[in-house]
């Protein structure tokens, strides 16, 4: 399993780099044995993706190898996933520093750890709708 942090243009891209102090703006999880990429976007919400597709439309990245003691849980959360809708109220928390963390919605960077935690890895101790896609990549 791969966590993909991205840095792309346009102005959500730019706002959220300014934000957060980063070069990365996007977080995905890539499912290499799969092919499979699956993120979430203002846009479409979670959605799956070809990893050849992700990468066209994404194409300035940093990979970080991530090993889970379950990467089976990890995929069933994942994919479970798959349909609900962007997580707007986490991303006003992290505006007025509170968090309103949502499990029936998702943002890009609280999906991405949230993967990783669903196959036993727990890298942070806070909430993770306070997780900026910098955070995450930051962790090596």
């Amino acid at each position: 399993m791969q966590l993909l942090s991205i840095s792309s243009h346009g102005p959500a891209a730019y706002f959220i780099k300014l934000f957060t102090f980063s070069k990365w703006n996007h977080s995905a999880i890539y499912f290499d044995d799969m092919g499979i990429v699956i993120d979430s976007t203002f846009k479409t919400g979670v959605r799956t993706m070809n990893i050849e597709s992700f990468l066209q439309r994404y194409p300035e990245y940093d990979v970080s190898y991530i090993e889970v003691p379950d990467l089976q849980a990890a995929k069933d959360f994942a994919f479970a996933q798959v349909g609900k809708p962007y997580d707007w109220t986490a991303i006003f928390g992290l505006v007025f520093r509170n968090s309103w963390e949502e499990p029936d919605s998702w943002f890009c960077s609280e999906l991405a750890e949230s993967i990783i935690k669903a196959g036993g890895l727990q890298r942070f101790r806070d909430y993770l709708s306070k997780l900026v896609p910098k955070e995450i990549w930051a962790v090596k």
